[in-house]
């Protein structure tokens, strides 16, 4: 299973295509992206930058469902002992976007309207048990981004689509307001 592939299969036109979350996810990310530079000295503030600005809330909201889950938390709800994990990892959206401003050639608003949509997956989430989410079943900073979007990070977590889920957030997106002010 290929998670980029499957993200922008299920929702990312979705988010795409509701002008207001669009100008939202791209207000977020040129905010995160206004702040780079000033986070680049000293360490702490750089990691923090990768990790929350950038990685965390590059597109505001805390991530981007993706409307894939683990077997064993399909058809369940939150409080059942579920999470979310961010399939690529805060830290490696950070690292990953951080690779792409350091290019001679950035140009954030360019990237904005070019490139930010394709883009979209790395801060997508799944829904996982509270037991996968362990650092034993879900590997974290030992993984390149390509074997993270082939889940090869994930040991022994079956995962499946969530129709319903899918159903739900595209309601959710198609109702979704900005909150401006």
């Amino acid at each position: 299973m290929n998670f980029k592939d499957e993200f922008n299969k299920n929702l990312r036109d979705a988010y795409w295509g509701n002008a207001q979350m669009r100008e939202e996810i791209e207000e977020n990310f040129r905010s995160a992206c206004k702040q780079y530079n000033a986070a680049k000295t000293p360490y702490n503030q750089l990691s923090g930058w990768r990790k929350n600005q950038m990685g965390g809330r590059g597109v505001g909201r805390r991530g981007l469902k993706s409307g894939l889950c683990s077997k064993n938390a399909l058809n369940k709800i939150m409080k059942d002992g579920l999470t979310w994990d961010h399939v690529i990892g805060i830290t490696k959206i950070g690292e990953t976007i951080e690779e792409i401003i350091n290019k001679e050639e950035f140009d954030r608003e360019s990237f904005i309207k070019k490139e930010l949509k394709e883009h979209l997956y790395l801060w997508g989430k799944i829904k996982v048990t509270k037991d996968e989410h362990k650092k034993n079943r879900i590997i974290q900073n030992k993984h390149t981004l390509d074997q993270k979007i082939n889940f090869e990070h994930y040991m022994g977590i079956a995962l499946c689509t969530d129709e319903k889920q899918i159903e739900r957030e595209k309601q959710y997106i198609k109702k979704f307001v900005r909150k401006l002010g």
